[in-house]
């Protein structure tokens, strides 16, 4: 089965370095690529030179985010075919420098343009490829870090001040039980002796009950925030009298 407990799970990889570049009359090639895998309910893991057949019209950079299937068992013993990369999901690198190039050209014309694209890949593993990951700067606390910060974080009060739906995301439905929900709430943090402050945070609910309690326009909720950084927080769970099944993202 796809997905958390068993020896498959979704993740995305973050490419930090790629051994060569492609040959332009290839249309497969290996490489040697080191990365970052960030999962949705486990720790990142590093990847240090594991061998791709990577299609050249594809080829991977420095800086790329990628969805991909993970063998966790072959990743403990680093061996070749531990991750798959979801070629079908990423389009050719050719069209995301055709997106730039419009952009550019209908500037020079003195026409607005729409925002220039970023050439390199960004992952759809969460249907939002703006957004940045869970756990890097502006992306929101991963969901070991807003379960660490309900014991770890410093008490503070969250006004709701937007709630947008989230669909599921397409590589976890595998792994969300029926009913449940994710929104991106936009919260006024009210320190206890500070400044107020705007946050966004992704948030994955168990129930509908849950969703009805937090996820509302002006309701006032007990958040914990991270001492070392402020843009990360996690909703009160154990405050509210939850169980922590409100899933950080």
């Amino acid at each position: 089965m796809l997905g958390p407990g068993g020896d498959w799970a979704f993740a995305v990889l973050c490419v930090t370095g790629v051994d060569r570049s492609p040959d332009p009359t290839a249309v497969y090639e290996w490489c040697l690529i080191t990365g970052v895998l960030t999962f949705d309910l486990r720790p990142a893991q590093a990847v240090r030179e594991q061998y791709f057949r990577v299609p050249s019209s594809k080829w991977l950079r420095p800086g790329d985010e990628v969805p991909v299937v993970v063998r966790l068992s072959y990743l403990t013993d680093s061996r070749t075919g531990a991750i798959s990369v979801l070629w079908d999901k990423l389009p050719e690198r050719s069209a995301l420098h055709a997106g730039s190039a419009d952009a550019v050209a209908a500037r020079l014309r003195g026409e607005q343009a729409p925002p220039a694209r970023d050439d390199r890949y960004r992952s759809g593993a969460f249907d939002d490829p703006d957004r940045p990951l869970p756990g890097s700067p502006s992306g929101g606390t991963t969901v070991q870090q807003a379960d660490a910060l309900l014991y770890s974080g410093v008490p503070a009060t969250g006004t709701v001040l937007s709630v947008v739906d989230v669909k599921v995301p397409r590589l976890l439905r595998a792994t969300v039980p029926a009913g449940a929900t994710i929104a991106d709430l936009t919260l006024r943090v009210s320190p206890l002796d500070g400044a107020s402050y705007e946050v966004r945070t992704r948030i994955g609910f168990s129930s509908q009950h849950k969703r009805s309690v937090v996820a509302v326009e002006g309701a006032t909720l007990p958040i914990r925030v991270d001492p070392l950084d402020a843009g990360k927080v996690a909703v009160d769970t154990v405050a509210l009298g939850f169980a922590p099944e409100v899933r950080h993202r």
